[in-house]
């Protein structure tokens, strides 16, 4: 989006997790290389959107895609490990997401330091510092709201019947899947049917792991099934075409996803 012009980078990052890992760090510079320097309109998938300066409009499919453009299929990142990122980067308050179901705004915290001379960014520190707090709190707000309506979701009622006392972790994978499906277009109410029917799926195989539950849905969310009828549909087309050897499977079979990729492992 941004071709031209120039960013500051910083020696601290190398004090940073970003620097960690080579695409953590690849996926931060993209997203600096990105930014809108001074602010314009752009077109994303033929939509219109107007954005400020230290902000790109772009998508979880768009950035995997410019994340592994050249690089060898073994070596590529998938889409959960850019949208897990992403998250981090926004916990770190690194940068500030806005999603809808068509494409996400991504606004770079701090954009003045990446762009201006010391003096500017010491004058502007007080104004940035007061924007990221707004910011913050909105978050938090917006996390409180969340925190309410996700207490009493299917999916954890679920796994607590099939699969035993659910940890802190597993329910916080649950919210972040959750949140992997309404940002395909999901409802809450349709992503915790979606996470549900995984399990459900699991269980039926004699597969009480919630990595294998992780591989069901990673397996719906890169075909874009963003509802339960989708993949009632998708399930049924399989069966169909596999009726001589599937052996009475109506669903295909799933590796778990502690051996599939450790890019979904979590932060």
């Amino acid at each position: 989006m941004a071709d031209g012009g120039w960013i500051k980078i910083y020696r601290k990052m190398r004090q940073s997790f970003v620097w960690t890992d080579a695409n953590v760090l690849k996926l931060w510079m993209l997203i600096l290389f990105k930014a809108s320097h001074s602010g314009n309109k752009f077109l994303f998938n033929g939509r219109e959107v107007s954005l400020n300066s230290g902000q790109l409009v772009t998508g979880r499919a768009a950035l995997t895609s410019e994340m592994n453009e050249g690089v060898r299929s073994g070596q590529q990142v998938n889409s959960s490990f850019v949208w897990r990122t992403l998250k981090r980067f926004e916990e770190s308050q690194m940068l500030n997401i806005d999603s809808n179901p068509q494409y996400s705004v991504i606004t770079v915290l701090n954009w003045d330091a990446y762009q201006r001379d010391e003096q500017q960014v010491n004058n502007d520190r007080t104004t940035t510092e007061q924007q990221t707090n707004t910011i913050k709190n909105e978050k938090n707000a917006k996390n409180e709201k969340n925190s309410t309506t996700t207490g009493n979701l299917i999916s954890l009622e679920t796994y607590q019947k099939n699969f035993g006392s659910i940890s802190p972790l597993i329910r916080e994978k649950i919210t972040d899947w959750i949140g992997d499906f309404q940002s395909i277009g999901s409802t809450q109410e349709q992503a915790d049917k979606i996470i549900g029917q995984g399990m459900e799926i699991a269980v039926t195989r004699n597969k009480r792991s919630f990595g294998y539950v992780e591989a069901i849905l990673r397996d719906w969310e890169g075909k874009g099934l963003n509802t339960v009828e989708a993949i009632d549909a998708e399930n049924a087309q399989w069966a169909a075409s596999h009726s001589h050897t599937s052996m009475g499977r109506k669903t295909p079979v799933y590796q778990d996803s502690s051996i599939i990729d450790d890019d979904d492992l979590p932060f």
